[in-house]
């Protein structure tokens, strides 16, 4: 059977039961469980890899492929009308923030040996993961979470970056005078030369804040800007969401980032990923390294997206660091 959007939902059936997670709600339990993982070292599996490539491939179909993950002037005909999968009704493609899209995919089956995609956390806190973070082909951050003063936990290198139009929107003054304009490139500076993802047909009311930031990211020339392609995001969200047996939720940005990448990173090193107030130790963690903000949970299952990403690194398929690098 072929669902509207082309998926067989027998192929989404058989993965999601192969790839789910079976951990019980018990945390002192899962603590237990992530002690022993600890504990051994994590080697990759390569048949298994390559099989979850392969099956995600075929789930996700050409609407998920990797060649779908951005929006570039090939993909999207400059007089196109686009839906937003969160809010809003169709509107044009604006001209101002197509004229912002690369001409050609950038990201290609196969093109890295290894990739770090680094979270948020605050279990970063003190970790002593920097090097260990910088040392693969590419680096993959979140939302402009910031390097600089975090070097020995978190690295220096970053090659893509999220940004959520609420940062711009909130921290920037929706860049409205020169002074926030400032702000903002000096806040981008320690990404230069990097990849800034917006999601650009999220959400309706975010469209002029996402074409003012790209046009004001391609004419710093400190970063370049791309956009997600929504029918991407949208195939794998759904994905996500027959796997996980969840209805109302989305796939947050790091779950999201981490299974695009299957297809372009031979091995994938997963730092910064915890969303518990402590550790398996029983220390308190802060939801970011880099505030003390609270968490905002109602959007993310971020429980169960941990837990599938522990069921991917005990099946060799992704490597998560789970403590520090000491």
């Amino acid at each position: 059977m072929i669902s509207p959007n082309g998926w067989t939902m027998y192929n989404t059936g058989i993965f999601s039961e192969r790839y789910r997670h079976l951990f019980k709600e018990n945390t002192e339990m899962f603590f237990k469980h992530l002690r022993r993982l600890t504990e051994t070292e994590w080697k990759p599996h390569n048949k298994t890899i390559c099989d979850f490539r392969d099956s995600l491939r075929a789930v996700l179909g050409e609407e998920g492929s990797i060649r779908n993950f951005l929006l570039t002037k090939t993909n999207v005909p400059r007089d196109s009308r686009m839906c937003f999968y969160m809010y809003g009704n169709i509107q044009a493609f604006p001209p101002a923030l197509w004229e912002c899209l690369p001409k050609n995919e950038i990201y290609k089956p196969g093109q890295f040996a290894s990739c770090s995609v680094v979270g948020s956390s605050g279990i970063l806190r003190g970790s002593r993961c920097g090097k260990e973070i910088d040392q693969p082909q590419a680096v993959f951050r979140f939302n402009l979470a910031p390097t600089k003063g975090f070097e020995e936990d978190v690295g220096r290198k970053t090659n893509f970056t999220t940004l959520n139009p609420s940062f711009v929107r909130n921290k920037l003054n929706s860049l409205k005078t020169q002074d926030d304009q400032t702000r903002f490139g000096n806040v981008l500076e320690q990404f230069k030369d990097s990849y800034l993802w917006l999601p650009a047909f999220s959400v309706a009311a975010d469209i002029s804040i996402v074409t003012q930031t790209a046009q004001f990211a391609v004419n710093s020339k400190i970063v370049w800007p791309i956009l997600g392609h929504p029918e991407h995001f949208l195939s794998v969200s759904t994905m996500w969401r027959t796997m996980s047996k969840t209805k109302h939720t989305w796939a947050s940005s790091g779950l999201y980032l981490i299974l695009s990448l299957v297809d372009v990173c031979d091995r994938i090193h997963v730092f910064g990923f915890w969303p518990y107030t402590t550790t398996i130790n029983g220390s308190d963690v802060p939801y970011h390294y880099h505030n003390d903000i609270s968490a905002m949970t109602n959007v993310h299952n971020f429980d169960t997206e941990f837990k599938s990403l522990v069921h991917l690194y005990e099946q060799g398929i992704i490597n998560m660091h789970l403590g520090p690098c000491i």
